[in-house]
């Protein structure tokens, strides 16, 4: 567990301004012709990452990851992917937790749910969601992707 200096209660708050800078860039941002690799910060706490294309992956090869400090805005802009998803309290920590990146990786564990996201599908992951993001369905595919993060206290 990690410690918060913010009230819990507003950290699910998604009318806060933070969460409305992500969904009104996703909502009024040309998303397909933005810089691969690039980063906008588009308000204080809230930074949406252009990730270059990349191809999924099969389920085994991949892990679950929590960010303790920031919720994760994850929108397909291009192709489809399988996000695995369970609760943190559900895994076994699988390495250190890296600070700098925000980013702990759990053990598979012996159940855990999923969702699929195609062009135009967003899913937000508080920091006790764990998820897989970049698995494939069927076959191998390539997926362009913003993720946005959000502070969990104001920085």
């Amino acid at each position: 567990m990690f410690a918060v200096k913010c009230i819990e209660s507003n950290k699910y708050d998604s009318l806060r301004p933070k969460f409305q800078a992500a969904f009104d860039f996703l909502q009024n941002t040309d998303l397909k012709v933005l810089k691969q690799g690039s980063q906008i910060r588009l308000a204080e706490g809230v930074t949406a990452i252009i990730k270059e294309t990349y191809l999924t992956e099969p389920r085994e090869e991949r892990k679950f990851e929590i960010h303790r400090k920031h919720f994760d805005i994850q929108y397909i802009v291009e192709g489809q992917e399988f996000i695995g998803t369970v609760f943190v309290e559900d895994l076994e920590q699988d390495g250190e937790y890296d600070e700098k990146e925000d980013i702990v990786f759990f053990k598979e564990p012996e159940q855990s749910g999923g969702l699929v996201l195609r062009e135009g599908d967003m899913a937000v992951f508080s920091p006790e969601d764990a998820h897989k993001p970049g698995c494939f369905m069927d076959k191998q595919e390539a997926v362009r992707k913003i993720v946005i993060k959000i502070a969990v206290c104001d920085e």
